[in-house]
């Protein structure tokens, strides 16, 4: 949620006063920002395209030479007739609009090709006063127009570059999930599939709701990336039909993904039957949250496949042992190999004292394999091994060998899931 913005607009009239030019093509985003300067108290003018700002800018100086028409101009960088940087140069070449403040909105995520459009010297150029992050976050912008606006306030923004976002490529094993992407617009695919591939997942695709009902009727997934607008059959359509034919328990996780930002719009997807909500352009910090979010909800359902991965090897567990290094894989890999490499070993001495009657020897060994697979989160593993411990401890081994069976094959099991993270 967003956080409480630090300031009552109402208490300042430099922020009362002023006129604000939102220049953004895609409608949705217009509103969401007209809605929260007007919440503001300050005064919103809206214009879909950059050849439309720059007619607006030039007729109302030509019509009040000696007075600024608005107080700050927010552009969108990417618009289809003339990007951001380009507009705010034709801004520049009017008459008396050389000091008029100039915010530009930035993608979190642009590709390589695209960084030059917003380099420093270039936006230096053109002298705009500040960039914030798009999607919009409403503290963010707030700041920005506050530094702009209000004498003796926090400085804007000027220049901040958008956060470069670090893909963790072992998320994917952390976290293993089977990912449907539903998503019918080429260019949002390819960014999609790549987001996810930088974080260690291989997404299936589908282009439209027909097309995601007859994948998950050939196989099932664990998470559905839906977007909610497509041809033949929307996202909450197909929503509501996974919804009437599957049982609650083995159902996918659909996390929908669109470009309106309005409360209503995402109080309709989970109306539909979604469990979260995206919207677009995707943010690498929210989607990967959406991710965990949708391992921890699965895992409460009792979903076969995580419950099987779950008590067998506990990917939190895994999670914390890479932490310790900051996400190296060395010392997870010698763990893991140490431990491969001694079991087997440890297995033999219960096997062992089972057949010599030596029921001391059957504790020691039980307790160091219970101890060594608990550490690498294999709590089924270790919880067997406990019951054998507590057998040699009695000193009777009556259904020993059995339970020496039981952990041969818990370790069974557990071998591959571990051998993943070498």
């Amino acid at each position: 949620a967003e956080a409480a913005l630090p300031l009552e607009p109402a208490s300042l009239p430099e922020l009362r006063s002023s006129r604000v030019l939102v220049v953004e093509d895609n409608a949705s985003h217009r509103r969401s920002i007209v809605q929260l300067l007007k919440a503001w108290g300050l005064t919103p003018f809206e214009v879909g395209s950059a050849s439309g700002a720059l007619a607006l800018i030039r007729d109302s100086y030509g019509a009040s030479p000696t007075c600024s028409p608005f107080s700050v101009v927010i552009l969108d960088l990417f618009m289809p007739d003339l990007s951001g940087v380009a507009l705010a140069g034709e801004i520049r070449q009017i008459e008396h609009a050389q000091e008029l403040p100039l915010v530009l909105m930035v993608p979190l995520f642009v590709h390589d090709c695209e960084r030059e459009l917003y380099a420093e010297d270039t936006l230096r150029r053109v002298s705009i006063s500040a960039t914030v992050n798009k999607p919009i976050k409403a503290s963010q912008l707030y700041d920005t127009l506050l530094g702009i606006l209000v004498k003796d306030a926090r400085p804007a923004g000027v220049l901040e570059k958008p956060a470069m976002k670090k893909f963790d490529p072992t998320m994917g094993q952390r976290y293993p999930l089977r990912i449907l992407l539903a998503e019918d617009n080429a260019t949002n695919q390819k960014l999609a599939l790549r987001m996810l591939e930088l974080l260690g997942y291989r997404a299936d695709l589908a282009a439209n709701g027909v097309e995601v009902l007859q994948a998950i009727r050939r196989q099932p997934y664990e998470v559905i990336l839906m977007d909610v607008q497509m041809p033949e059959m929307d996202g909450l359509e197909a929503t509501g039909i996974i919804a009437s034919e599957t049982p609650p328990g083995d159902r996918p996780y659909i996390i929908a993904m669109t470009a309106n930002a309005m409360n209503e719009d995402r109080e309709a997807c989970l109306a539909a039957g979604m469990d979260d909500y995206l919207s677009k352009p995707i943010r690498v910090d929210e989607i990967i949250s959406a991710l965990k979010k949708s391992w921890q909800a699965r895992s409460s359902r009792g979903m076969n496949i995580v419950h099987q991965i779950q008590t067998t090897l506990d990917p939190e567990t895994i999670n914390r042992l890479l932490e310790i290094e900051a996400g190296d894989k060395t010392f997870l890999a010698g763990l893991i190999q140490t431990f491969l490499a001694d079991a087997p070993n440890l297995i033999q001495q219960m096997q062992g004292a089972v057949r010599l009657g030596d029921a001391q020897a059957l504790a020691r060994a039980a307790h160091s394999l219970k101890s060594g697979s608990a550490s690498l989160g294999g709590y089924r593993l270790s919880s067997c091994c406990q019951e054998l411990e507590g057998i040699g401890k009695s000193g009777h081994l009556e259904g020993a060998g059995e339970k020496v069976a039981e952990v041969e094959a818990e370790l069974s099991a557990l071998q591959p899931l571990l051998q993943t993270y070498l």
